[in-house]
């Protein structure tokens, strides 16, 4: 067993993992390699689209053993099956949504993602300069032409426009989405519930609904207390978390998991509920 058997850890990319020289350092390569070799589960969350992001698994020769979080959380892509696991889209309103915005805000500039594909809208010089780092084609055409449903919209102009863009769109549609800074410069619109945090807080929902207690968490793990046999009761059914009675100051019936893919997070919730149900 490795050090890092069960740790399942996810970095951002742009600007973090990926420089400001523009390419992934051979420290980091290196410390990626080795935590996986000590059994880790290394991944990304970026901002990034598939078309975009995928031509820096090879530029880059990044490495990593779990599916990657894409588009801000409007997506997750498992790059060993070739296939999404989550996509949300936007709703088809949001094209009129958008055309309104423009109206009110006539300096702004936006990407639209439909399936593989980019469409601008007014380009700047944040979006030229943007297309330009990510390198891929896009379509510059009318709001009216694009075709939808969208995957998500990526505005452009300097930060204090942005803000009330943001702010206007919390204020019509506060239910629909997700606006959110992927920089000073980039405003990102996904679909309500697409991000990183959702995860997390439904996990921990389900597990409180089953009586169970659970320990508040921002990163992607949970702690709760749970019966003394469940561990056991879960290994029996091919499901293993980690038992956290050798932690200072907790005792039997402490365990921790990592928040994983929608299916496997069901899988587990579904454990839980028989053996705590009886």
């Amino acid at each position: 067993m490795g050090k890092f058997d069960g740790v399942l850890f996810y970095s951002d990319y742009d600007d973090t993992l990926y420089n400001m020289h523009l390419t992934v350092s051979p420290g980091n390569q290196a410390a990626v390699r080795y935590f996986m070799a000590e059994g880790g589960r290394f991944s990304i969350a970026t901002g990034r689209a598939h078309r975009t992001f995928t031509p820096q698994i090879q530029a880059e020769g990044l490495a990593f053993n779990a599916p990657v979080v894409l588009s801000n959380g409007a997506a997750i892509y498992d790059y060993q099956a070739d296939a999404y696991l989550v996509r949300t889209r936007l709703a088809d309103e949001t094209a009129e949504r958008m055309a309104q915005v423009c109206a009110a805000f006539p300096d702004l500039a936006f990407e639209a993602y439909h399936g593989e594909d980019i469409y601008i809208h007014n380009p700047n010089q944040v979006t030229m300069a943007h297309l330009g780092r990510v390198g891929v084609p896009y379509t510059v055409c009318p709001i009216a032409e694009m075709p939808k449903p969208w995957l998500k919209v990526i505005m452009e102009q300097d930060e204090p426009y942005l803000r009330r863009v943001q702010a206007y769109i919390q204020a019509h549609w506060p239910e629909e989405y997700e606006a959110i800074f992927s920089n000073r410069y980039l405003l990102e619109l996904t679909s309500r519930g697409s991000n990183k945090g959702t995860m997390v807080a439904r996990m921990a929902r389900e597990l409180e609904n089953m009586g169970l207690r659970v320990i508040p968490s921002r990163v992607n793990y949970l702690l709760f207390q749970a019966p003394r046999t469940l561990g056991a009761q879960l290994l029996s059914r091919g499901i293993q978390i980690r038992d956290c009675s050798n932690y200072p100051g907790l005792e039997q019936g402490w365990y921790r998991t990592a928040v994983k893919l929608p299916q496997q997070n069901q899988q587990l919730l579904d454990a839980i509920k028989e053996v705590v149900n009886g």
